[in-house]
């Protein structure tokens, strides 16, 4: 998929808005630069927003994470500073691993559902993600970070009976998003 059929694949506005300004930024470039980015542009994505630094295949971090996703609301720890690698499956980890590599070194996007369910069988939210890279150096053998905007698919995100995740669930209908260097097949 390219991007102009991530922008009519995608379901809410504010995943548009953050695709919007991604395009914005990055201007006549593959992949814009952190000093590109203009916060105001995305503000009211903010609290969904997850900034990942991708050093090695084993050593995925969080740069940062949105307030909205941390805490009660979602999950049942703080990942900034932490290696996403400690925070998923065993099983579900070389898949997650080898998409992160791929976006971040291809350099592409990818756009997936994050399916997430309350203790003992509540309520369930979905989330809509889009994974796009963004350069910290000039130096094209230096990996990209990865913007990810965690879009609710439900009209509010804060739930009556939180999950509280320990780790990060396995996401469906992951696709890899052409940015203008093709894309893997998987």
């Amino acid at each position: 998929m390219d991007v102009d059929g991530l922008r009519s694949t995608i379901k809410e506005a504010d995943s548009r808005q953050f695709v919007d300004a991604w395009l914005k930024w990055r201007g006549n470039r593959m992949v814009p630069t952190r000093d590109d980015m203009d916060l105001g542009d995305i503000k009211s994505n903010l609290g969904t927003l997850v900034l990942f630094d991708v050093v090695g295949p084993d050593d995925i971090m969080f740069r940062l994470c949105g307030s909205r996703l941390r805490m009660d609301d979602v999950i049942d720890f703080e990942p900034t500073g932490r290696n996403y690698k400690d925070l998923t499956s065993p099983e579900d980890w070389p898949a997650r691993s080898h998409r992160f590599m791929t976006m971040s070194r291809h350099p592409c996007g990818g756009v997936m559902t994050l399916r997430l369910q309350g203790k003992r069988g509540g309520q369930v939210t979905h989330l809509e993600c889009v994974n796009l890279p963004v350069a910290t150096s000039a130096d094209p053998s230096v990996p990209c970070q990865l913007i990810c905007c965690n879009t609710p698919l439900e009209p509010k995100l804060g739930m009556a009976e939180p999950p509280r995740l320990r780790t990060f669930p396995a996401v469906s209908g992951f696709v890899f998003v052409d940015i203008g260097v093709g894309v893997t097949e998987h």
